[in-house]
């Protein structure tokens, strides 16, 4: 595999997780992810506003509801390599949401998991994330875990010294911003923005509905409503499906690169609360 196939792919092992559109500093880099050796306050990206709560939406337009449990298969092929994503929310004895992510390929491998439970108004409150990369680049093995009494979190990345920074209120990690993001589509929510930690850094990323569209997919026909991820590098789009009639489960991401590069993944199969996702 040449060096542009390998960046192709791992590039897109980035942006799958939907850890994701947020991931996406995008399908063009690897080893995008921000060495934590410097942690700081604020990304590069963009610096909220210290009165800017996260996460917020003052009139949510119908009582908060939360999404249900779901597991869903992607599958594409990238420079002739298969790769199937799986993607899983459960919910475990304690009541807390278990969110995994994982990619699978014969040259690399990613996964994701974040810990995590809902607060009164809907918002994701993160408690624990991992982040575990095999393959294509160094390994990279991370794990972040929220204190939400010091309001701090504390990294570990491989075998470096640990170290922390501060958050605010809100602050997700980059997997559960996806079911944030559903959850806010559920309750009606349009205000998709969100900070996260991501890195050593603070970030905020914001997102739009851009329009609805039906899309055919292998499991049918859907009805969907499609967010654009919102960015600084406007040549870079990036649209993500989530269906209508399926609890707002994600179902398609498609991006397209400056040099007119483009890649999409469409959910295989899928399951809300054990029924099958089918179209028309």
């Amino acid at each position: 595999m040449d060096w542009s196939a390998k960046r192709g792919l791992g590039a897109l092992l980035l942006s799958l997780p939907l850890s994701l559109p947020l991931a996406l500093g995008g399908l063009s880099a690897l080893a995008d992810t921000p060495s934590p050796a410097t942690p700081q306050a604020t990304s590069a990206q963009e610096t909220p506003a210290a009165s800017d709560s996260a996460n917020t939406d003052t009139q949510p337009a119908r009582p908060n509801l939360l999404p249900k449990p779901f597991k869903a298969i992607y599958k594409t092929r990238l420079y002739g390599i298969k790769l199937t994503a799986t993607r899983e929310l459960k919910q475990q004895d304690d009541g807390r949401w278990f969110l995994r992510f994982d990619i699978d390929s014969w040259v690399a491998g990613l996964k994701e998991r974040s810990l995590f439970e809902w607060n009164p108004e809907g918002h994701a409150i993160t408690h624990h994330y991992e982040y575990h990369r095999t393959g294509l680049a160094p390994d990279r093995h991370m794990q972040v875990v929220f204190n939400w009494d010091t309001h701090k979190v504390t990294n570990k990345l491989n075998k470096e010294d640990d170290w922390s920074m501060s958050i605010p209120d809100g602050t997700l990690d980059k997997l559960n911003a996806t079911m944030q993001i559903r959850a806010d589509l559920i309750n009606g929510r349009r205000n998709l923005k969100y900070k996260v930690a991501d890195g050593g850094k603070l970030k905020t990323f914001r997102f739009a509905i851009d329009r609805e569209e039906t899309i055919q997919t292998p499991v049918g026909e859907l009805d969907t409503v499609v967010i654009k991820t919102l960015r600084k590098n406007k040549e870079r789009e990036t649209y993500t499906y989530f269906a209508k009639d399926w609890d707002y489960v994600l179902v398609r991401i498609s991006q397209k690169e400056p040099n007119g590069d483009s890649a999409s993944v469409d959910i295989q199969e899928g399951w809300i609360n054990g029924e099958a996702i089918t179209g028309r």
